[in-house]
């Protein structure tokens, strides 16, 4: 193992590719990857210079990090989604809105799902990710669905 002295005196360990591993742990890089994104929001937040988020279907007054998009981190997932399943940006923030599962009626965490037809690519709901597996495992067939229930059912007495 060879180490790297900074100019801080911190040690880092050098992978064999020359790479720096600057974190033990994913969550201390998450961690620091959100305290830099929170200081850099904060550095800039009275800089005119600064590029706010150009997304016309609500009001936003977010910062732009990246210097190759017209929105903030949000509302590009929302673009991203309503581009991907070719819906309006304002269906995709009524899917948001949503708090519980439309199949299983539990709270949606951040792993809600846009349900779709994989046939035809017609949107139907959001879904949590648990009854979204479900589905895809089932590869939306009916049938086997129907067994799973009875299978199910008949182990339960």
């Amino acid at each position: 193992m060879f180490y790297l002295l900074c100019n801080n005196n911190n040690i880092h360990n050098i992978y064999k590719m020359g790479r720096v591993k600057k974190y033990n742990t994913k969550e201390e890089r998450i961690a620091a990857n959100r305290e830099a994104s929170r200081k850099w929001y904060y550095d800039n937040i009275n800089n005119p210079k600064a590029r706010k988020c150009c997304f016309k279907y609500e009001k936003c007054e977010d910062l732009i990090r990246n210097t190759g998009g017209s929105y903030c981190q949000y509302h590009a997932q929302v673009m991203f989604k309503a581009n991907k399943y070719k819906i309006t940006p304002d269906k995709v923030l009524e899917f948001y809105k949503v708090k519980n599962c439309n199949i299983c009626g539990n709270t949606l965490s951040d792993k809600r799902c846009i349900d779709h037809n994989h046939a035809t690519g017609t949107v139907r709901d959001i879904i949590c990710h648990n009854c979204n597996i479900i589905i895809g495992l089932a590869k939306e067939n009916t049938t086997t669905l129907e067994k799973i229930i009875k299978y199910i059912k008949h182990y339960e007495k």
